[in-house]
């Protein structure tokens, strides 16, 4: 083999080591030019995968302390109510509130207070805010004053205040069960204020109202009340927004001693 020959040979082994460091090059630039957005989509695919996830749970959650109303007494599911309990991996509140079917009487929604009085002479008195009281004997007067800022209620000598948000104000009076030695002075202090009476021809004079009131004389077997329930699921305690958020009107009977 003479010289020449062996030079060409060197340069030809050269050039080839430099074709193969370029093709490794060449060839980790496609992988990483492919695999860059195919990567994106498995990490798009896989938080989708967990949202997904989040939602079905947390929404499987929050309709089973929903459908567990149904199960419940109106005082029953007061006594429910929760602020971010822990269950299932989430964190759970199930607000309860009076509601009604009296927009007609106010320029916009109203919100409700519920006042119910029990065949055995108690009453159940509930705000717009979940708040209430179970009475063994109904109070002799009850003043309510409410407006958009909040609500400041009386009940012979204690006093109960709270949030609304609604400029206007509906109380409703359910005196159906009411047995006839009970009797109430209700007092509203404004004219957003209405009371709704729902009574018996026998009974809705026991109750007496100072300020702008309904009666509704024998439409109503006073035996169920409407209320709107609210059930949030969060991810930790600490969170201030919802996963999961339902809300039902539901109407949920009042108790033995009201039917």
């Amino acid at each position: 083999m003479d010289k020449a020959t062996d030079m060409k040979r060197k340069r030809s082994k050269k050039w080839n080591k430099g074709m193969t460091l370029v093709e490794v090059l060449v060839a980790v630039f496609i992988i990483a030019a492919v695999t860059g957005p195919i990567m994106a989509i498995f990490v798009q695919s896989a938080s989708i995968t967990a949202t997904s996830k989040e939602l079905t749970e947390s929404n499987y959650l929050a309709q089973q302390y929903m459908e567990r109303l149904y199960e419940k007494t109106y005082l029953e599911a007061l006594d429910a109510q929760v602020d971010k309990e822990a269950a299932g991996g989430y964190y759970v509140s199930l607000d309860i509130a009076p509601s009604g079917t009296h927009e007609e009487l106010f320029s916009s929604a109203p919100c409700y207070f519920h006042m119910i009085y029990t065949t055995t002479g108690g009453m159940l008195f509930v705000a717009p805010d979940g708040t209430y009281r179970a009475y063994a004997e109904a109070p002799g007067s009850v003043q309510v004053t409410s407006t958009y800022y909040g609500y400041a209620v009386t009940i012979d000598s204690e006093t109960i205040t709270g949030s609304t948000g609604y400029m206007g104000t509906a109380v409703i009076v359910n005196t159906v069960h009411k047995p006839a030695a009970v009797a109430t002075s209700l007092t509203l202090d404004n004219s957003s204020t209405a009371a709704v009476l729902f009574a018996t021809p026998s009974n809705y004079e026991d109750v007496s109202v100072s300020g702008n009131a309904h009666a509704y004389i024998g439409v109503n077997d006073g035996r169920e009340s409407l209320v709107a329930a609210t059930v949030s699921v969060y991810r930790q305690a600490s969170d201030t927004t919802p996963v999961k958020v339902i809300k039902n009107i539901i109407q949920l009977p009042n108790g033995g001693e009201t039917s």
